[in-house]
């Protein structure tokens, strides 16, 4: 910092030397001008900064809902790996046991036991195939009351996002999401039967409890025939 000359050397400081208090003020003034600069710049990169925290918080939410996906279907998979080691396994034990008689008996009625053995394998294969069947229609459902659990915490994680950055959504646009969602159902619920009509009734019970606690409106809608 300038140091100015001390008025006791000088009387007439003021009238005579005041360019070194005029050179320190420039120079403060040019070093503010320069903060409000570097203030300003860095403004702008928190501001990024933030947008860029925004959009990898969503994307975060997105990938967590992929990797329940894929957890489910591996889960899935491993259990149909299991039934299929399963079924292989008695399989093996039914085609070892069937016309395993006493040698004599073997050479005597050979046609007789081979028949057998064709129709027992054939009962035994209808067996495994309905079971199987049954098995697959079981599985369909817990996928599809699963898919239906999925997509109610993502309406709600997504009505949690826009609550907190103040630009919730509106009534009717939620009525509108859940509609979409009652309608999705609906089309499973035509491809799977029964347990379809569950997962779609189920749904559009938890969307009318969202929208019902969203807004009051909303028996208004419901009675315009809006939903």
């Amino acid at each position: 910092m300038i140091q100015p000359p001390s008025m006791n050397q000088n009387p007439n400081f003021s009238q005579q030397n005041s360019s070194p208090w005029e050179k320190c003020i420039s120079v403060l003034e040019e070093d503010k001008k320069e903060l409000k600069a570097e203030n300003k710049k860095l403004e702008d990169e928190k501001k990024e900064l933030e947008d860029k925290k925004k959009e990898l918080k969503n994307k975060l939410c997105d990938l967590k809902g992929h990797y329940d996906d894929l957890k489910y279907e591996i889960k899935e998979m491993k259990s149909d790996i299991k039934q299929f080691e399963a079924s292989l396994k008695s399989h093996g034990r039914r085609n070892q046991n069937i016309g395993m008689v006493p040698t004599p008996v073997a050479t005597a009625f050979t046609d007789t036991t081979f028949r057998c053995s064709d129709e027992a394998n054939s009962r035994f294969l209808k067996k495994d195939a309905n079971e199987q069947a049954r098995a697959v229609a079981k599985r369909e459902g817990q996928r599809r009351r699963a898919k239906a659990r999925r997509s109610k915490k993502r309406i709600a994680e997504a009505k949690r996002r826009a609550a907190a950055s103040n630009d919730a959504l509106s009534g009717a646009a939620v009525a509108s999401a859940g509609s979409e969602v009652i309608r999705r159902a609906s089309g499973e619920a035509a491809a799977g039967g029964a347990s379809g009509e569950k997962v779609a009734a189920n749904v559009g019970e938890a969307v009318h409890k969202t929208i019902r606690k969203r807004d009051g409106d909303y028996n208004t809608w419901y009675t315009k025939g809006k939903i």
